[in-house]
Parts: structure tokens; C-alpha cells; sequence
């Protein structure tokens, strides 16, 4: 395969990577490992007004 070709497929498939990354990002932070980490970070904006 050449960097011809693989640009080529780039260009007109570009989507298919990015919406494997949007996946990959969405399934990390639902991860149940996750859940106190993502739900101490959703109340550091209100922890400030204390």
C-alpha cells in the first residue's frame, strides 16, 4: 500500500477513524472504574462556590 493510496483512503473515509476515537473516548469514561473519579470531577465547579 502506498502513502498515495493511504491518503486517498484518508480523505474520503476520514470519518471512520474518528468516530472509532469518539467511541473509544465515550466507553473510557463510562467505564464503572471510572464512576467516582468522573463524579468527583463534575462537582468541582460547585465545591467553589462554598
Amino acid at each position: 500500500m502506498s502513502i498515495a493510496t493511504l491518503l486517498q483512503w484518508v480523505q474520503q473515509y476520514y470519518i471512520v477513524p474518528v468516530f472509532v476515537v469518539f467511541l473509544l473516548i465515550v466507553v473510557f469514561t463510562y467505564l464503572p472504574s471510572r464512576k467516582r473519579t468522573m463524579e468527583h470531577d463534575a462537582r468541582i465547579p460547585f465545591d467553589d462556590d462554598r
